[in-house]
């Protein structure tokens, strides 16, 4: 994959992310190398376990990503994204892991609860991120993700149901049904990648397309 020189990001970028909790930077990557990544999706290494996991009726996060595909690594390698990423983290850059996250082509389906990415990760450092690179169109009726703005800032929330268990889902839902203003949902098109900080609370509604 040709990698054009990296970008940088300006000053208000960097602003937004500590701000909001997230950044949208469009048009990445071009048309023809979105294909190429779908290609590599479509290969029988991914499409075999996305079977396997019943995507046709759910949300599936496909982890291990970058282990599955070549192109997946050198995506997780881009000049792009590790040059959008170090004024937010500096220059030691680690990879916690990789996913593909799908949504089901099944109308109603595919809604995923509000959460934060640090409670599913084996860390304690709060300066984690997550980058999200887009093959397809992110909108509304689609499913789109949503993010709360400037919930990192609220530090981590409970994520246990009454008796204890963890299931990922956050249970304080004050927090983005009291301030609806804020709930911002992503809508990039395909070639473009999202930041947001493990604190952020972000979730996504049912394919309604």
């Amino acid at each position: 994959m040709n990698t054009p020189t990296k970008p940088t990001l300006s000053d208000s970028q960097i602003k937004a992310y500590h701000e909001d909790g997230f950044i949208v930077l469009e048009n990445i990557f071009t048309a023809r190398e979105v294909e190429a990544l779908r290609q590599a999706e479509s290969s029988p290494e991914i499409q075999t376990v996305l079977a396997e996991k019943g995507i046709k009726h759910q949300t599936v996060h496909l982890l291990e990503l970058t282990k599955r595909h070549p192109a997946f690594l050198n995506l997780a390698r881009d000049p792009r994204i590790v040059g959008a990423i170090q004024p937010l983290l500096g220059e030691d850059i680690q990879l916690q892991h990789s996913k593909l996250a799908t949504k089901s082509v099944t109308k109603g389906t595919g809604e995923f609860g509000w959460h934060q990415d640090i409670t599913f990760y084996p860390h304690s450092n709060t300066s984690l991120l997550s980058v999200f690179v887009y093959l397809d169109e992110a909108t509304p009726e689609n499913g789109c993700m949503s993010m709360l703005r400037g919930s990192h800032r609220l530090g981590p929330l409970n994520h246990l149901d009454a008796e204890g268990h963890f299931d990922g889902s956050c249970r304080e839902p004050q927090h983005w049904q009291d301030d609806p203003d804020n709930v911002m949902p992503i809508t990039p098109k395909a070639g473009s990648i999202s930041i947001h900080h493990c604190l952020t609370l972000h979730g996504s509604p049912a394919n309604i397309s």
